[in-house]
């Protein structure tokens, strides 16, 4: 977490640790460096290392899954920072309520979408999120003639669902 050498605090700390490291002693780069990586590790921490995700499908949010995200969250920090068993346990257990809070407003969400869709004016929204998901310009009929009329449209569509 190198940014976090910019708060001052942590950058005294780290100066004043490598420099209580090397007192006195004649050190080669080598050892300097490797003094320097450990202590960076004790001051800064590390992360996981893994890429963050990209393009969530996230229309269905609320906010109770964002409270127990950011628990969860904290959580994680106070995991990787005090290393213990309890925070780790923690941490699960808070992973473990964010899954059911996401799928229980994932199912909510869903359930009044297909209310929805059952509507009249849900099968053009249809046709809308069918587009929108799957990039999809034109919809063709099973002969490959390009449909142009929202009845025919429709018409795929229910067929598809069915």
């Amino acid at each position: 977490m190198w940014w976090k050498l910019k708060e001052v605090k942590c950058k005294d700390e780290f100066v004043n640790k490598v420099l209580k490291e090397v007192d006195g002693k004649e050190v080669t780069w080598n050892a300097l460096s490797e003094v320097m990586r450990t202590v960076l590790k004790d001051v800064l921490a590390v992360t996981s290392g893994k890429p963050p995700k990209v393009d969530k499908d996230a229309w269905w949010w609320t906010e109770q899954v964002q409270e127990a995200v950011n628990a969860k969250r904290q959580l994680k920090k106070i995991r990787d920072q005090l290393q213990t068993d309890e925070a780790a346990i923690d941490y699960w257990e808070a992973c473990k309520r964010c899954k059911r809070e996401v799928a229980k407003a994932k199912d909510m969400a869903y359930r009044e979408l297909y209310v929805k869709l059952d509507s009249k004016e849900g099968q053009s929204m249809a046709i809308r999120i069918a587009k929108r998901r799957d990039k999809i310009k034109v919809i063709k009929d099973e002969d490959g003639r390009t449909l142009t009329d929202d009845v025919e449209m429709e018409g795929i569509l229910q067929e598809t669902v069915k």
